[in-house]
């Protein structure tokens, strides 16, 4: 009867201890926010005037991740197709 609560219990706190992130990219810059849980910003962390801090991104099924200054990020899988819309921005900005 307890096991599989026991068993919820280390996911549990091993998600309790996770810090989610939102990462805002423009053509202009990139903001880093902090959230209060999984997809609610609460304040600026950092902000870039140019996408120069952009490392490589793996948009992989299920390892997407992008580097900021970096710092790798892993991206929530329903957020992984936005790595080609940064890409795309990316290509343009160093274009100018």
């Amino acid at each position: 009867m307890f096991a599989p609560v026991l068993g919820l219990l280390p996911w549990l706190f091993a998600n309790a201890r996770r810090r989610f992130t939102t990462i805002a990219v423009t053509d202009r810059g990139l903001v880093i926010l902090e959230n209060s849980g999984l997809r609610r910003p609460v304040r600026v962390r950092e902000r870039f005037d140019s996408l120069d801090v952009l490392g490589p991104m793996n948009d992989t099924v299920g390892d997407a991740s992008i580097e900021v200054n970096g710092v790798r990020y892993w991206i929530e899988g329903i957020w992984s197709p936005q790595l080609y819309e940064m890409r795309k921005l990316t290509s343009s900005s160093a274009d100018k």
